[in-house]
């Protein structure tokens, strides 16, 4: 199928009336878009893909199979600068994501104005808009975890310890740990051999956030992105030792 997007003047047409016409975005379909803009909402890229059915649910477990389906049929169409537009992402989460953005995202079965603005549009800047637009969300995360290393055995181990560790989103990949996958590799590893070798022990969000502080200071010491696998494994394997002592 030809993947859609929305004009520019379209987008900001409803991102200036988001709060007069937040009730409209309850509709259970999107006709009303059409109505109260006109024709041509939605229009053709030259990008094509599999015509992606994602589960419809409000359950975060079920967010790994749709980062599987969904970075899995775009991560040879999309250009990572392609992926930063706002246009594409609105056009899914307005359009063919309608019904999934809604049912994962609504709050009491309801949206709020900022709900609307965070998860159906880019409401913030940088990395944190992709992470919480519901469609480009998907793509992301299976962007920045997808292990691309030839004959990985399991190319979406990461993705999955993302994706059951919802707060690794929040504390990684919306910062710079996540630019580079030679980071988020050991960090994650070092965390699952720490608890594999601590039945019962889990490394928790808390203690999440003090790895990332601690990779943050690395930065400024080494050029990360030159460190060796293992070099960076046992730092942090290092520092969770010492969190976990606490």
């Amino acid at each position: 199928m030809k993947i859609k997007m929305i004009p520019a003047d379209k987008l900001i047409q409803l991102k200036e009336s988001i709060s007069s016409m937040t009730k409209s975005y309850d509709n259970p379909n999107n006709n009303w878009i059409s109505e109260y803009l006109g024709n041509e909402v939605f229009i053709d890229t030259r990008f094509t893909c599999p015509d992606v059915e994602l589960t419809i649910s409000d359950n975060e477990n079920d967010d790994f199979d749709n980062v599987v389906k969904l970075y899995g049929s775009l991560k040879d169409v999309l250009s990572d600068s392609v992926a930063t537009e706002e246009r594409l992402w609105t056009g899914f989460t307005l359009d063919r994501y309608y019904e999934y953005s809604a049912k994962r995202w609504k709050q009491d079965s309801r949206w709020t104005a900022n709900g609307i603005r965070d998860h159906l549009f880019f409401m913030n800047t940088g990395r944190r808009a992709l992470t919480r637009n519901a469609v480009s969300r998907l793509w992301w995360i299976g962007r920045l975890t997808y292990d691309n290393e030839l004959n990985s055995p399991d190319p979406w181990k990461y993705t999955r310890y993302v994706c059951t560790h919802q707060r690794f989103i929040v504390d990684f990949l919306e910062r710079n740990i996540s630019n580079s996958f030679s980071l988020l590799k050991p960090t994650i590893d070092a965390v699952l051999k720490w608890e594999a070798n601590h039945e019962n022990r889990e490394v928790d969000s808390n203690k999440m956030r003090e790895i990332q502080k601690y990779i943050n200071i690395l930065g400024g010491i080494y050029i990360l992105d030159c460190l060796e696998y293992q070099f960076l494994y046992d730092k942090v394997y290092s520092k969770i030792e010492t969190l976990m002592e606490n």
